[in-house]
């Protein structure tokens, strides 16, 4: 037994090796958001926590803004880790975040294998039930975008413990288990995700008792362990997120907002034939570029082809196989292919306003994780099923059937196929009828040896799949190509040892610095790239040249006949100002209109949203005199030392966000909300320190949670522990 699961190891190994080799072998490199957003952020991360700081705030995108509450940053993420520090203290490279993914490829591999095992399935089947979802279209598509990867890998080792606990009359420790699991794969950053994971493990409750016709009062208990555990290990992260939120964009999005992504009914011709309407790829793409909507995104966030073979079986399954848990993955797989739809599905509008969580995000084709997962399973049960039998069903006949329907159907629609994509949809349907023509020999010739149809069953699938998506992930394009040291670079690094400043890097589609490249270099950039920013940045619309003045930018790309470069800002305002005079204005629209003004003297009148009890304005400018040194400029604390003779108002030009506090003379004060969206904090005449400081409340008492949850763990295991030995 041990020396045939070291062979599936290292088979599986050889298998994704194979899949993704030009990735291992650095030929070809990831792309996409591994490259925009993962490998900023994480060396981000890698830098902060070699300086042993908990990086609370990111000053070098969007003018800064929180980081470790955005919860795709990872920061609690413990298996990121191994791989961070994986060359020592050494820069983070491109590559280590490369093996992360790949990973959790293989991770997924591993827990489908367990899982499967677990529903009683032979090893050779649960072996290829496991190819089957590594390879599948949704993990092949999500290999650019960590964080959804990452979550989707726990799908099916936390399906394993909530179903082996739903079938135990006591308090289980699978429940505990399970848990953990559960708050590991929240840690790993991709919310709506798991979201959908928790909708589908609710499914499962509900379906079981419906299924086996009881339910008693340990499921209930149970199932309340399991996810008290599960979002209490998850707090330390969760709670700083929850309390972020109502200052981001995605406080709530609306209904258009909100389904942008839905499925549409064309793209079930993409469960048989995935780049019918073209692809994309790290390339540009092998096909023809991707036409049936107008951003190529569309195409990896609808990933529904599970292969040929394996979706006939996963039919096959449901019809043919004697297991009643087979509608326990069915009705969800089916549930979450008509929320994939979204909007073009008549009830979503209606759920969209009952189920917690739709209003927080885009795509509900996202749902299709849920789809993919289930199908998988039904798959499964079908191979089984299928080895099982010892006549012959008629199946064959269907699929015969359907191949002659699917002719008609393409020779019927084909004038509609616009003449420019119709060679594409021709060769893509040849190899849709090759594989489904294989299909129906394998359903017709029974191949009575167990180990040789699975074998077939295996490469088939395997070789379909690839076909599909081995190309996908793979770009020629590097970390150093994306992100080359400049001497452009180099000069702006030199330059910020000695002055505070930001960069405006992007005007339209012309980027000098790409979006998150900041983190890389330790330049503040006006840019970024990242779903959750704050909301009052976002909404910061007033003309160009007006926000860089305001945001303390000394450079700004400008272009001119398609060529591109940094000049300089005639005049901006420093990183720290003192304000003599202010008015009070309640309306954001108006606060920005008067911004937009030329009329307006934003160097020697501040905009607040009420009243300095107290504050005397000083209109004599000629009388103040005034210096301001900043003494420490760190990610979660500035220090400045002002001096004035007469009361002013210190301007901050870092984004105000309320979980930044404030100590004047180590007395604490209150941050005003300065023009729209920067920090001013009233001070007297006289020599002062000002403290700004990062208050970490919020992540002390997620932290708190977590700990308790933890004892709790370990207090219940104990007590289990000692019960099963009295």
């Amino acid at each position: 037994m041990k020396r045939k699961r070291i062979f599936y190891f290292f088979l599986i190994l050889f298998l994704i090796v194979l899949f993704y080799k030009e990735i291992i072998f650095k030929e070809k490199y990831l792309w996409d958001d591994i490259l925009y957003q993962w490998y900023p952020f994480l060396t981000y991360l890698k830098e902060s926590i070699k300086n042993l700081k908990l990086p609370v705030w990111n000053p070098y995108v969007f003018s800064g803004m929180p980081f470790l509450n955005d919860i795709q940053s990872q920061v609690f993420y413990p298996l990121n880790y191994f791989f961070l520090f994986l060359n020592g203290l050494d820069k983070l490279t491109y590559y280590q975040v490369e093996l992360i993914v790949i990973f959790h490829i293989f991770l997924i591999f591993i827990f489908s294998f367990i899982f499967l095992k677990s529903l009683k399935i032979d090893e050779k089947i649960s072996f290829i039930g496991g190819i089957i979802l590594t390879f599948s279209s949704f993990v092949t598509l999500r290999t650019i975008q960590l964080g959804p990867l990452a979550v989707f890998t726990y799908f099916p080792i936390v399906s394993y413990f909530f179903l082996k606990f739903l079938k135990e009359e006591k308090i289980s420790k699978n429940a505990i288990y399970g848990g953990i699991i559960l708050g590991l794969s929240f840690l790993a950053g991709y919310p709506q995700f798991s979201l959908f994971l928790i909708y589908n493990l609710l499914s499962y409750f509900l379906l079981n008792i419906i299924i086996t016709k009881k339910i008693n009062r340990f499921q209930i208990i149970n199932t309340f362990i399991f996810f008290l555990i599960g979002l209490g290990i998850a707090m330390i992260q969760f709670y700083p997120t929850y309390k972020y939120l109502p200052f981001t964009v995605r406080k709530k999005l609306s209904f258009e907002e909100a389904s942008d992504g839905s499925l549409s009914f064309l793209q079930l011709i993409n469960i048989f034939i995935p780049k019918f309407f073209g692809s994309t790829s790290g390339e540009g793409t092998e096909t023809i570029f991707y036409w049936l909507y107008p951003y190529r995104h569309y195409y990896w966030e609808a990933g529904i082809y599970l292969g040929i073979l394996p979706f006939f079986f996963a039919l096959y399954g449901l019809i043919y196989s004697k297991r009643k848990e087979k509608y326990l993955f069915f009705i969800p797989a089916i549930v979450a292919l008509l929320f994939a739809f979204g909007k073009n599905f008549f009830l979503y509008n209606l759920f969209f306003n009952i189920l917690p969580g739709l209003k927080q995000f885009r795509f509900p084709c996202r749902f299709l994780a849920v789809y993919i997962f289930n199908l998988t399973v039904l798959s499964v049960f079908g191979i089984e099923n299928f080895l099982k039998e010892k006549e012959r069903k008629n199946f064959y006949k269907f699929l015969i059937f359907f191949l002659i329907i699917s002719i008609i159907l393409f020779l019927g629609f084909k004038k509609k196929i616009p003449n420019e994509f119709y060679k594409n949809s021709e060769n893509q349907f040849f190899i849709y009828l090759f594989f489904l023509i294989i299909t129906i020999f394998i359903f017709f010739f029974k191949i009575k040896k167990a180990i040789t149809f699975l074998i077939i069953v295996g490469l088939i699938s395997y070789f379909d799949l690839f076909i599909f998506g081995s190309k996908f992930s793979k770009s020629s394009i590097s970390d150093e190509d994306y992100y080359p040291y400049t001497s452009l670079v180099s000069k702006l690094q030199r330059e910020r040892e000695g002055e505070f400043f930001r960069i405006n890097s992007r005007i339209d589609s012309y980027m000098i610095l790409k979006r998150n490249e900041g983190c890389l270099w330790k330049l503040e950039l006006l840019e970024g790239y990242t779903p959750l920013n704050l909301a009052n940045f976002s909404t910061f619309h007033i003309n160009r040249d007006r926000k860089c003045e305001l945001l303390n930018v000394k450079y700004k790309i400008k272009v001119e006949e398609d060529k591109m470069g940094l000049v300089e800002n005639e005049k901006y305002l420093e990183r720290a100002k003192l304000y003599y005079d202010y008015i009070v204005v309640n309306d954001n629209n108006k606060i920005l209109e008067l911004l937009n003004s030329d009329t307006f003297d934003i160097y020697n009148k501040l905009i607040l949203k009420k009243e300095i009890p107290g504050f005397v304005k000083i209109m004599n400018k000629e009388k103040i005199k005034n210096s301001i040194k900043i003494l420490k400029y760190d990610i979660d604390e500035i220090i400045i030392e002002a001096e004035t003779n007469y009361p002013a108002i210190l301007l901050l030009s870092e984004i105000y966000y309320p979980e930044w506090q404030v100590k004047v003379d180590n007395r604490k004060e209150e941050i005003y909300e300065a023009n729209y969206l920067l920090r001013a904090v009233p001070i007297k005449e006289g020599k002062h320190i000002i403290k700004f400081y990062y208050d970490k409340k919020n992540i002390l008492i997620g932290l708190s949670i977590t700990i308790l949850t933890l004892l709790f763990v370990i207090f219940l295991l104990a007590f289990l522990g000692r019960q099963s030995k009295n």
